[in-house]
């Protein structure tokens, strides 16, 4: 899907044309394709588009420390659940208060980076993971078998520390 809108874009605009901030928009606009119309349109489907998002991320996320409070990673507070909806309340309440405290950050874009640092770490982490159960239980069969499965989490973690390690002195040097 990206790579068919990064094809259509390029066939409307020159890609030295378009505008990292707003591509779709500069490739509508009178200069380019002269579809007026199409602005609103892509303006509302983004902010739909990033609520939708959003809102499935906080669902998810206060779900996922449900689970970890269950399992004792939290504390158990968390696992609290309301008594005729069951909506894990103080965990919704919990991921609600982060995401309040994160919108205040100073700029987008390092609220961006904090969010891509975070990505990366976890990815890091289950990689991490899979290393560590690989080697103490080598026989153990999973849902699904790879070929050649501890190089590329190996490989995986690699390039997700080497890429995390270079998204935090890029956080720390843009902060500074």
């Amino acid at each position: 899907l990206y790579v068919s809108l990064s094809i259509v874009l390029c066939g409307i605009v020159p890609y030295m044309d378009l505008d990292p901030a707003a591509p779709l928009v500069k490739a509508f606009d009178k200069d380019h394709a002269n579809i007026p119309w199409a602005r609103t349109f892509i303006d509302v489907g983004a902010v739909v588009g990033l609520f939708t998002v959003l809102l499935t991320g906080l669902y998810a996320q206060s779900r996922f420390y449900v689970g970890l409070a269950r399992d004792g990673v939290l504390p158990k507070i968390f696992a609290r659940m309301s008594g005729q909806s069951q909506v894990p309340i103080m965990a919704t309440v919990g991921v609600g208060g982060v995401a309040g405290l994160l919108s205040l950050t100073p700029s987008l874009s390092t609220l961006e980076e904090l969010l891509n640092i975070g990505t990366i770490f976890a990815y890091t982490v289950v990689c991490g993971g899979l290393l560590c159960l690989r080697s103490r239980s080598p026989r153990r069969t999973g849902a699904f078998a790879l070929c050649l499965g501890v190089t590329v989490v190996c490989a995986s973690a690699s390039a997700h520390a080497l890429g995390g390690l270079a998204a935090i002195v890029i956080a720390v040097v843009a902060v500074v």
